[in-house]
């Protein structure tokens, strides 16, 4: 399974600036991230503060289709 690389608020394509608190979603601009942060605020709040970071433990491609079906 590819690593999903899609905005995660229109949803374009090839996409690199990655949220840098939880590095768990991307984002095509600042404007997108602006206007998920709303949504993601908590969620990147509670998977920041992990230690270890979560993104260290389970596989990304898994955990990033739960972020993004949230």
């Amino acid at each position: 399974m590819s690593e999903v690389k899609d905005c995660i608020q229109c949803h374009k394509e090839g996409t690199s600036k990655l949220c840098g608190a939880c590095k768990m979603v991307y984002y095509c601009s600042q404007v997108c991230q602006q206007q998920h942060r709303n949504i993601h605020v908590t969620m990147c709040a509670q998977l920041a503060g992990l230690s270890p970071p979560i993104s260290s433990i389970y596989n990304k491609p898994l955990l990033r289709d739960l972020v993004y079906s949230y």
